[in-house]
């Protein structure tokens, strides 16, 4: 809601995030004071706009609580209580910038204001920065209807987004906001619950050309969101009722990619940046209760030389690493606007802190970079980055080094500056992440998992595709491709059912899906391709037949297990020498989650319990023999009469579109849906039914012990022989390479009854 100077509506209303027009937010009438500047008769402050936005932005106020206001100068500043930022405004006779923090906080014990964590009463609201410049608003979801929204210079703008329920839990208020800025709708800074923001009024106050732009109230109103509904908008791949079972779920997601090694530091961070990089000499000076407030870039501190100070004002300021833009991420900076301190530089702030304890640390830092990027996987002797990539990528140790070369000046306790690797001080630092070896577990969606009280990395990428719109385009193409490609009514639908079963739950496993169609062409090839990129090609292996049949001999290597679906393109015919090893494939078919000794040939043998589901093709209507009568493979006739290369191309040019984050932009619309599709799990974890193809499967299987039965009679004659038969069938199997399975012994022996009948 656009405001005049007067306090007069004369502004849009918003839109709700169901697309109708809200109720404004009714606020108490106050006076419409306007404060005209005497220096500059253009600028004012408009003391009717600040009560009506401080009214509705803290609409649930309980006792002891205290919104915090800064009207700082050109030098860090402690927070004031909003009566006394009030009368500040009503004498100023210059310009002033003005800031509130998201969170209420409580007084100290000394009666003081201070912004720390320690003294959290609630988060009120969640802002988004630099909206229309470094996060274009296009790039927003379309319900992420802010409830105010604030231009702090020409094309740049706040969005707030009030809390119906102010979050008192401080646990639960970092999670909340550790997955909004994770999110991609918020640039790189600090990601706290307690962040400084701007108030409707007052000027920029940045040096430039902006210093002078005065803050502009643009809409105001609106319902009051809730945390799921934010989560949800935001399509985070975490729902608020996952954090509020448990809280540790705010670090699955897409968000790990984002922070890196932070989330499962061995030194808990207080202060972490949104990109994740922790300073541990910020960490440092909060342990020692130094910090006294934190606004962002810029953190208020103790000063070493605060006894010199003659207005007995002891703090000066200090800029960490992770936080700003570009280089000013890796740079640290101090500065103290006391006389006494004009000498006193970054060098010799970080050498004075040394002398006390505190790490000693360079000005410009690339280690605390590397401590967030790379974890160390000690049975491995490699480095894994987990920062900024969807898939962990790995390098050996003596690469790392290699990669890291460069000498930094370190200062210590004695103000000398000591010249340290970067890759040493990575391998030094406390903070840094040391795992144990690598797992692959689909049951978490962490990256980091403890087993055995270790802690392991976790290779599993849970699919980020999320809960939110379908693009019915999209989304119809798929379907029509999965109808030319199945084109018999009751095993698509089952085929769909399993589809949609594993996309909610990627630890199902199911029957073993064969496809059979006589001729080449079809596409179901394009079809494994598609489900590869919908469930992540990291989860997902495409293996030969020779390798599919090895996998359960002894000693084979084996780790292409370790995925939540294997797909085989080429599934050969039968043939009697290979009927054993036809039946190994059974164990590898179980529906049910198994145990497994994985033997990998870069770590060697763990164990592993495996969740993986097989899609196998084949153009043999006897494939895989002795399994065609098998109640665990689902055998789908495909279609006969291949589409033409202008539909494939078609097809093919859909497939290759993406969406903004580079992606394929069909698989959001087939996830989603998939999600929402009813699953019948008595019906899909019981043996399968007899389908179409696997009738033909099972009449060519049968042939060949038909054959056994007819030379066994051929040779034997009478009946009467039977019983000595089913003695000797052992030795007969195994003549011809089957496995001496009883119930295929019963059938040979129930069709020497017929051939002897005939």
């Amino acid at each position: 809601m656009k405001e005049t100077d007067s306090g007069e509506e004369i502004g849009k209303s918003m839109s709700k995030k169901d697309g109708t027009s809200p109720k404004i937010q009714k606020q108490p009438q106050t006076s419409e004071k306007v404060v005209k500047l005497k220096t500059d008769p253009k600028l004012s402050y408009n003391m009717g706009t600040l009560q009506r936005f401080t009214d509705f932005v803290f609409h649930d106020l309980q006792e002891g609580e205290e919104i915090l206001t800064w009207t700082p100068k050109n030098k860090p500043s402690y927070p004031t209580e909003l009566a006394d930022t009030v009368k500040k405004l009503t004498r100023a006779t210059r310009p002033l910038a003005t800031y509130f923090g998201t969170a209420t906080c409580t007084r100290d014990a000394d009666g003081h204001l201070y912004n720390r964590k320690s003294l959290f009463s609630a988060l009120h609201v969640v802002v988004l920065d630099d909206i229309g410049t470094k996060i274009p608003v296009d790039k927003l979801p379309e319900e992420l209807a802010p409830n105010y929204i604030i231009e702090t210079s020409e094309g740049n703008f706040q969005y707030g987004f009030v809390l119906a329920e102010p979050i008192r839990d401080l646990a639960l208020a970092e999670a909340l906001i550790h997955l909004v800025y994770t999110s991609g709708v918020s640039d790189e800074g600090g990601k706290m619950a307690t962040k400084l923001v701007r108030l409707p009024l007052g000027v920029n106050g940045k040096k430039g050309d902006k210093r002078l732009f005065e803050m502009k109230l643009e809409e105001l109103g609106g319902e009051y969101w809730t945390p799921k509904e934010l989560l949800d908008v935001l399509d985070v791949g975490v729902t608020w009722d996952d954090v509020l079972e448990d809280v540790s779920a705010a670090r699955g997601g897409d968000s790990a990619t984002k922070v890196g090694t932070s989330l499962w530091s061995p030194v808990k961070a207080v202060a972490p940046s949104l990109s994740g990089i922790v300073d541990p000499i910020l960490e440092w000076l909060y342990e020692e209760d130094l910090v006294y407030t934190d606004n962002g870039k810029w953190v208020t501190v103790e000063c070493p030389w605060g006894y010199e100070h003659s207005d007995g004002n002891t703090t000066a300021g200090y800029t960490p690493v992770g936080r700003g833009e570009g280089e000013e991420l890796k740079r640290r900076g101090f500065h103290c606007f006391h006389d006494s301190c004009k000498d006193n530089h970054t060098a010799e702030y970080l050498s004075a802190l040394a002398a006390q304890g505190a790490p000693e640390v360079s000005i410009v830092d690339q280690a605390a970079e590397l401590v967030a990027n790379y974890a160390l996987v000690t049975t491995e002797d490699a480095v894994y980055r987990l920062r900024g990539v969807r898939n962990p990528t790995s390098m050996k140790i003596g690469a790392f080094r290699n990669a890291y070369p460069r000498s930094v000046n370190v200062y210590d306790g004695q103000g000398k500056a000591v010249k340290v690797k970067e890759h040493s001080l990575w391998l030094t630092a406390p903070n840094r992440l040391t795992l144990t070896s690598r797992l692959y577990d689909p049951t978490s969606k962490e990256r980091v998992i403890e087993h055995d009280g270790q802690q392991h990395l976790n290779t599993f990428t849970h699919p980020q595709w999320g809960n939110g719109l379908v693009d019915k385009h999209d989304l119809d193409k798929f379907l029509e491709f999965i109808d030319y490609l199945i084109p018999i009514k009751v095993e698509r639908e089952y085929f769909m059912e399993w589809l949609a079963a594993k996309a909610q739950d990627v630890t199902f496993k199911g029957a073993a899906m064969l496809m059979v169609a006589p001729v080449q062409g079809t596409g179901r090839t394009t079809l494994t391709d598609m489900l590869t990129q919908l469930f992540t090609p990291a989860n997902v292996k495409k293996v030969n037949f020779d390798t599919l049949l090895s996998g359960t001999r002894q000693g084979s290597f084996n780790d292409w297990q370790e995925s939540i679906l294997v797909t085989c393109d080429e599934v050969m015919g039968s043939d009697t020498n290979k009927y054993a090893a036809y039946e190994s494939l059974k164990d590898l078919f179980d529906p049910k989650p198994k145990q497994t000794m994985i033997n990998s040939k870069h770590v060697g043998l763990r164990h592993a319990v495996l969740y993986t589901s097989y899609i196998l093709l084949t153009n043999h209507t006897n494939a895989i023999g002795a399994l065609g009568d098998d109640r665990r493979v689902y055998a789908i006739t495909n279609t006969t009469i291949p589409e033409t290369p202008k539909y494939f191309a078609e097809l093919n040019d859909w497939l290759a579109e993406k969406d903004e984050n580079g992606d394929p932009k069909w698989c959001k619309s087939v996830w989603r849906y998939l999600q929402d599709q009813p699953v019948d799990l008595v019906k899909l974890h019981a043996p399968v039914e007899m389908t179409e193809a696997k009738e033909v499967m099972v009449e060519e299987t049968t042939n060949v012990y038909d054959n056994i039965a007819k030379v066994i009679t051929d040779k034997m004659g009478d009946i009467t022989c039977i019983p000595l038969a089913r003695e000797c069938m052992s030795d007969i199997f195994g003549s011809v390479g089957l496995e001496d399975d009883p119930s295929k012994v019963e059938l040979v022996c129930r069709l020497m009854q017929k051939h002897s009948r005939g």
